[in-house]
């Protein structure tokens, strides 16, 4: 059953004072000097609050009426959120604006400010303020008793002249003093300068609303003390507490706010009160120590422990003897904060902490809580997870629960924070911050509509969560609904100009004209520079729109003056003054819209208009088809242009005629009628328009790195990344193919079938393994699945905290410096770019063979199958064929490989047959040199047909066929000739000039998408993030060194290498100039399983003159990709062969291979490595 305080702090939060009021009435009946229960009701009673409670139906809002003065503004603890600045009766758009206008003439009311004053605050009868402070009644000496004591004395009357507290002996403790009072009625309550502190500070029931009034009525903070409101009630902190600068006692000493005996009298405290008076008293920096008798000796810390210099911490932490005090909770738990808090050492804290626990018998829930904050500090997140689990078993703490749901987190293990989160609010139900923690793990996920729902559900019970009011506008932006959105950011008491412009045109969509001039007015007051002109625009269009022309051109003009490259304004005139027969500045006009903005339909196609009825039919011709490559739908453009085709032979004498556009600046006829003004700006609903100084097309690890780095360097970066769907459905979050469907995914099923495989070799080592091991295809999906979630929530919050913008969208070039985005619904806007960086990645080509589409997968698709593949073949010979093969024959399953040619194109030749000889053993079985000519189902299976190198015809039928043929970059729906970007046509890949640079200034490219480069991720990062050094570092020297990269290939004996093949060694430099060291070896932990380690091989290359600089290593076995790391940083750093000659490996190693005398093959000797 949920602890009735806690029920009455739900009731406080959710502005149910009422039902609050009950429930504390009903525990003070219980026990009538419930401290914590007083408290809060009497907060529940002198609260009064005026919030807007905007409906969670999505129906309706636009219509609603707008009432400014209904809006909760800035909360402030222990006073209402808002006082009316209006009388009752007051009602309707019209009333609210002038209100709201007398409110600013008068400065009584600020925009994005609270609008509470001082001097406005509830009265009563007699015309005093309520103050919100508890004070008895004093028109009456009898005094209040039982649990409507309090209530009762607030609610009575008192004259401000003739009044005083009471003085009798129940009474005394919450008289002031008559010095302390003030007899003017318009005066405050206490005149707090004549009040003495030290007299009332040791009366909680006095004190803490004192405390109330002078913080919060009075403002005067320098009085204040800290009350933090919790289930045991208000708890007394030191608010001046620093490290630094802490109050002192009159001797001078710093208080350290940790417990310690006076040392001023010899005389022991005893008692409840022992401590209490211990810490009050004075002591000198010098002689004092603390006492040792008998009964404050628990409380002594030693005088070694003691630091005297009166600036400095009160205890020498560093000479504690933490065993001494870990067993006195009254003494450890002050001196574990203490350490923890004021000295900031997390590793003695956890010390203390560890004793203490064990000088308890672990039985103690608060010891375990405060190590696993220690542990959460250090980083050791599972140590942390079992101490807050272990607490939570012993006492269900909230606090707890929403630490160990931090600790999911940082394991990437978002879903299990979520099942957390959801454990605690069984205990606590309608716990907010629990429920916060759950909805921004779902947004973080990209489940916004879990996350909305969560926060709708959170504003229920706290309706003014400015972040839950903040995500649920945020949805309703995305979701075609953007007034709803407007009034929920309106609630959180956001004011800005761009808040009211968009306020503005959803009144002009819903009809409410007056409405929206009114948001006009507001946004006016509030804007600054030049984004003035996109409020006089859209007050221009909305007048044009209603037949207003004289107030539109005022308006566009005056949008001229904030900003004279508005485009937008600069067309709109030129459709004005051809109306008003001015040809000539309308031409001018359109010209400069055209120029300013040549991504806008709206001026060319008014230009070619007017050329048209002017008689110049190839100028039209020309710009016309500017127009429709702006927007090809337009209809009145393709109207125009089969109109004016019909002067042209395919358009042959315009071309002739491009160098003559100057006869446009002739034109002075009779204009035509037709004209398109541009619409209206809008900041919502998928037509954002921004200018970044760096947009990233791609939201893989090359861009990601590249938008990071410049945004770290000051530049304003965004990110376009959408995935369409793979043929089969798959479609995944931020982070590229790596993330997603390459390296991570591929890796954790490697490390799988590792698992599987030492479960066979486990034997040899002496453990019993029972039975055959299954294994649970859906539960290492989901596994996997789950990372790779998490991975894509971590890269969005990483853009968040380096400020980069994150859209998800599809960009593609409209100029070379104007990228289109289009959303997943197809919505458009553009966005302006200074650099812009192609980073799209590439995705699996499918072969030209009948139902390769329909019943074929491809790496897209592996990696999330719902079902085991079961018998599967796998088309192509590459890096990704063979690692996928590998790890689902290790997984248990039957597995064929199809080559059309040699595998492992590109690597060494010698090392890729040893990996196929290794695989074969395994039992992959390979088809070479075959060719696929059908896929068609047959049974639940995929029948396929093949080919071999005769020419003879097989079928035999698979459960899963996977395609590995091959990869192509997403560029061919780029509009890369709009930008005029040269691609290699064979392959699709961008031609790079001096690194990263295309031909087209500004326009750079990284990652797969770059010809003649390392599809890799590591080079695709480290491309990205020199290349914005670079660019916004202004570096030079920051280039990308394509040579000597280190890569491995995840087969089942890992293949790692760097640095050149033995072909490609002797091709360009000769055999005879080229020495290959060479080794066969057999690793260790091959020994007692007794496995076949006859591929297990490595080979150096160099040139053959002194010192033998080494051009490539290659190394086939275990863990390849760890031993070769090491040896790419050498090879930057200039490795030779006698480097490697001196050096001593690690014994006993597989590494150590690489250092020992090896022998060549030039000599013909054997190069198998005996054993040590």
């Amino acid at each position: 059953m949920m602890d009735p305080f806690y029920k009455a702090l739900i009731k406080f939060r959710c502005r149910r004072y009422d039902d609050c009021v009950q429930l504390c009435g009903e525990l003070l009946e219980r026990n009538s000097v419930d401290q914590a229960a007083w408290t809060l009701k009497t907060r529940a009673l002198t609260s009064q609050v005026y919030v807007d409670d905007v409906e969670a139906d999505e129906q309706g809002i636009a219509d609603l009426t707008m009432d400014d003065n209904s809006v909760a503004q800035v909360t402030r603890p222990g006073t209402s959120l808002r006082t009316p600045a209006l009388t009752s009766g007051l009602s309707g758009t019209s009333h609210a604006y002038r209100v709201w206008n007398e409110a600013l003439n008068s400065k009584q009311l600020g925009w994005g400010r609270g609008a509470c004053h001082p001097s406005v605050r509830p009265r009563t009868t007699t015309g005093r303020p309520l103050s919100g402070v508890l004070r008895p009644g004093t028109q009456n000496t009898e005094v209040a008793s039982g649990s409507k004591a309090l209530e009762t004395a607030l609610r009575t009357g008192r004259t401000a002249k003739t009044a005083r507290p009471c003085s009798a002996a129940s009474g005394r403790h919450v008289r002031l003093g008559t010095a302390s009072m003030i007899s003017q009625p318009d005066g405050p309550f206490i005149n707090i300068a004549r009040l003495n502190l030290s007299k009332y500070c040791s009366d909680a029931g006095l004190a803490k609303p004192l405390f109330e009034y002078i913080l919060y009525q009075e403002n005067d903070v320098k009085m204040r003390k800290f009350f933090n409101l919790d289930q045991a009630g208000l708890i007394l902190v030191d608010y001046n507490i620093s490290i630094n600068k802490r109050p002192r006692t009159t001797t001078g000493r710093p208080l350290s706010g940790v417990l310690r005996p006076g040392t001023q009298n010899t005389e022991v405290a005893s008692g409840s009160k022992a401590l209490e008076t211990a810490l009050r008293t004075g002591r000198t920096a010098k002689t004092a120590r603390p006492c040792s008798a008998a009964s404050g000796r628990h409380v002594r810390l030693g005088t070694a422990s003691m630091i005297s210099q009166p600036d400095g911490p009160f205890i020498n932490i560093a000479r504690l003897n933490l065993s001494k005090y870990c067993s006195d909770a009254g003494l450890a738990k002050p001196l574990f904060e203490y350490i923890l808090y004021q000295e900031n050492d997390v590793k003695m804290a956890l010390d203390l902490a560890a004793l203490a626990t064990e000088a308890c018998e672990f039985k103690d829930w608060w010891w375990k809580y405060q190590l696993g904050k220690c542990y959460y500090r250090l980083g050791l997140y599972r140590d942390a997870e079992k101490q807050f689990r272990s607490s939570i078993k012993q006492q269900p703490m909230i606090s707890t629960y929403l630490h160990l749901g931090l600790v999911c987190v940082r394991l990437d293990q978002p879903l299990a924070a979520v099942d957390v989160y959801n454990e605690g609010l069984e205990k606590f139900n309608r716990e907010v911050r629990l429920m916060t923690g759950i909805a921004r793990i779902y947004e973080g996920l990209n489940e916004l509509q879990k996350a909305v729902r969560v926060y709708k559900e959170l504003l229920v019970y706290e309706a003014t969560n400015v972040e839950a009011i903040a995500c649920v506008g945020l949805h309703h932006f995305y979701n075609d609904q953007p007034e709803l959105g407007l009034r929920r950011l309106l609630q959180m008491g956001i004011y800005n100009a761009e808040i009211y412009n968009n306020i503005a045109l959803c009144c002009f969509y819903a009809q409410q004209y007056d409405m929206t001039l009114k948001c006009f007015e507001r946004a006016l007051h509030l804007v600054s520079g030049t984004d003035a002109a996109d409020v006089w625009f859209n007050i221009g269009y909305v007048a044009l729109s209603i037949g207003d022309t004289f107030l539109a051109y005022q308006a566009f003009r005056l949008a001229l003056v904030h900003n004279s490259d508005h485009a937008e304004s600069f067309n709109n005139l030129g459709v004005l003054e051809m109306r008003k027969g001015h040809p000539d500045t309308a031409r001018a006009f359109f010209q400069t819209a055209a120029t300013l903005s040549p991504h806008l339909y709206e001026p060319h196609f008014n230009f070619a208009s007017l050329a048209d009825k002017m008689g110049d039919l190839q100028g039209s011709y020309i710009v016309v088809q500017k127009a429709l490559k702006a927007y090809p739908e337009h209809m009145e453009s393709q109207e125009l242009l089969q109109q004016l085709k019909k002067y042209f032979d395919d358009g042959k004498f315009a071309w002739e005629m491009i160098g003559k556009l100057s006869l446009l600046r002739g034109l002075n006829r009779t204009i035509g009628t037709r004209i398109c003004a541009c619409g209206q700006r809008r900041n919502f609903s998928g037509e954002i328009e921004e200018t970044f100084d760096l947009v990233v097309i791609g939201g893989g690890s090359g861009g990601l790195a590249c938008a990071k780095q410049a945004a770290s360097l000051g530049a304003r970066a965004c990110v376009l990344d959408y995935v369409a769907p793979s043929p089969a459905g798959t479609k995944w979050g931020l982070g590229g193919t790596c993330v997603n469907v390459g390296c991570i995914p591929k890796k954790l099923y490697h490390r799988a079938a590792i698992l599987n495989e030492g479960f066979h070799e486990a034997p040899a080592y002496g453990f019993d393994v029972p039975g055959k091991v299954a294994l649970d295809w859906p539960t290492l999906m989901g596994n996997i699945l789950s990372h790779t979630k998490s991975l894509n929530w971590g890269h969005r919050v990483s853009l968040k905290d380096k400020k980069v913008r994150y859209y998800n969208a599809f960009g593609s070039f409209v100029t070379p410096d104007v990228i289109k985005m289009k959303s997943p619904k197809g919505e458009e806007s553009f966005l302006k770019a200074k650099n812009v960086v192609i980073a799209v990645g590439g995705r699996p080509v499918y072969p030209d063979v009948e139902g390769a589409k329909e019943n074929c997968i491809t790496s897209d698709d592996v990696f999330t199958l719902k079902s085991p593949p079961r018998k599967s073949l796998i088309v192509g010979g590459s890096y990704v064929a063979l690692e996928t093969a590998g790890f689902l024959c290790g997984l248990g399953f039957d597995v064929t490989v199809m080559l059309r040619s040699i595998p492992l194109r590109g690597f060494d030749r010698e090392i890729a047959k040893l990996i196929v000889q290794n695989m074969e053993a395994r039992g992959v079985k390979f088809l070479r040199r075959c060719l696929p000519s059908g896929f068609r189902k047959d049974d639940g299976n995929v029948k396929v047909t093949w080919k071999d190198k005769d020419g003879a015809s097989h079928s035999e039928a698979f459960k899963t066929v996977m395609l590995a043929v091959g990869r192509r970059p997403v560029t061919d729906a780029l509009n890369l000739s709009n930008a005029g970007v040269e691609v290699n046509t064979e392959n699709g890949k961008l031609v790079g000039h001096d690194g990263e640079s295309t031909n087209v200034n500004g326009i750079y490219a990284i990652g797969d998408v770059l010809d003649g480069r390392q599809e890799l991720t590591p080079v695709a990062a480290q491309a990205g993030r020199l290349l914005a050094d670079r660019v916004f570092g202004k570096d030079p020297s920051a280039k990308m060194d394509y040579s000597a990269v280190p890569t491995t290939v995840f087969t089942p004996l890992e293949y790692g290498c760097v640095g050149m093949s033995e072909e490609e060694a002797f091709g360009k430099f000769g055999e005879d100039n080229i020495e290959v060291y060479h080794a066969f070896y057999k690793p260790l932990e091959f020994y007692l399983p007794q496995i076949d380690a006859k591929q297990c091989y490595l080979k150096i290359i160099t040139g053959r003159e002194k010192p033998g600089k080494v051009l490539g290593l290659h190394f086939l076995g275990p863990n390849a990709g760890e031993v070769v790391q090491g040896f790419g940083v050498a090879m930057k750093a200039g490795l030779t062969k006698a480097i490697l000659d001196r050096s001593v490996g690690i014994h006993p190693t597989n590494a150590e291979e690489l250092v020992k005398p090896l022998v060549t093959k030039r000599s013909g000797a054997d190069p198998a490595v005996g054993a040590c």
